[in-house]
């Protein structure tokens, strides 16, 4: 899968973008949970996006984590765009949810990142 990823130009940006339309469709039935809950597992999950986007990215590593935030960001306005075809109720205060999940996607992409960087550097040990 990652071969096939890579070689796309602007895969970590395709990652982010997927990854977050992904996670706000999956997390929206479960909205009614404990928020904690839903937070720990979004940030894990976009934790997981960064490091198939640094592992995707065959060119400029040092961009794919600032990629796949950016794609992160265009997940979110499809998401917000899309979010009333599907579930059949508008978002009031969407731009306080863009925040939000930005806000919780920064840290995790990058911990992703770092997460991959690890793994890279003892595979060339090897």
């Amino acid at each position: 899968m990652a071969t096939f990823i890579s070689d796309i130009k602007g895969a970590p940006f395709l990652i982010g973008a997927v990854a977050a339309f992904s996670i706000m469709q999956i997390m929206t039935p479960f909205s009614a949970g404990p928020l904690s809950l839903l937070l720990v597992v979004e940030s894990a999950l976009f934790a997981a996006a960064g490091f198939l986007g640094f592992i995707s990215s065959k060119q400029r590593r040092s961009n794919a984590g600032f990629l796949t935030f950016c794609g992160n960001f265009l997940g979110l306005i499809a998401d917000i765009i899309v979010h009333p075809t599907i579930n059949g109720f508008e978002r009031n205060l969407f731009p306080l949810e863009i925040g939000l999940h930005m806000f919780i996607a920064a840290p995790s992409i990058f911990i992703g990142v770092s997460a991959s960087k690890f793994v890279l550097s003892l595979i060339k040990q090897k």
